[in-house]
């Protein structure tokens, strides 16, 4: 009779334990949505929130590449977190396949 209650103990400790886990595995963040889910525009080329002059430079550091130039896949710096790579082909914001004075509009437009 000892072992049989140690038992039930036992199975409703792990089930406490099984639904606290996935209640707080499933439960939505405090905070809401996180930086890296929330919509970013393509103009902010270096993540700062802002389309702005710092924007306008780092496109124009890399004007006339074309994609069929090895530059296009070229890594020409970071966002400002420091966490992903700004690539030369993320200043055609136009997506004709050349980074130009189109692409630098683009940006200028939006300031």
């Amino acid at each position: 009779m000892k072992n049989i209650i140690v038992v039930i103990v036992l199975i409703v400790f792990f089930a406490f334990v099984v639904v606290m886990i996935s209640t707080k595995l499933l439960a939505p963040s405090p905070s809401g949505p996180s930086q890296q889910s929330q919509e970013r525009n393509p103009k902010d080329i270096n993540w700062d929130g802002k389309i702005d002059a710092l924007d306008a430079n780092i496109v124009s550091s890399v004007l006339g590449c074309k994609k069929s130039d090895p530059c296009w896949n070229k890594v020409i710096g970071k966002t400002v977190t420091g966490d992903n790579p700004i690539y030369a082909s993320d200043c055609d914001l136009n997506h004709d396949g050349v980074i130009d004075q189109k692409d630098i509009q683009l940006i200028s437009n939006n300031q």
